[in-house]
């Protein structure tokens, strides 16, 4: 059980973010794992009708990024760079 006043960091990929699975090399192969997305919204939601302050709700874009992966393998990054990447959420326990 958090006590009060404790605080939570909540890092995700975007909803806005085009893909809807993502890779790892397992022994010399790809497995796909599906991703779930939340939008920001219902984060905002979730927060307001539980005993939680939303201190921070940032999104980030490829232009934020002082480190930049390379464009080959992540082409839909590049594609639209106007499209967020992730999102960081920083919560507080009430």
């Amino acid at each position: 059980m958090a006590k009060r006043d404790s605080q939570f960091l909540l890092c995700d990929v975007h909803p806005e973010h085009r893909y809807s699975d993502m890779s790892i090399p397992v022994n010399g192969k790809k497995v796909s794992i599906k991703t779930y997305k939340h939008d920001l919204r219902e984060i905002r939601r979730n927060a307001a009708s539980l005993p939680l302050e939303l201190l921070r709700l940032q999104e980030y874009h490829l232009k934020d990024l002082s480190w930049k992966p390379p464009r080959e393998g992540f082409e839909n990054i590049y594609d639209q760079p106007e499209r967020p990447i992730f999102y960081i959420c920083q919560l507080r326990k009430r």
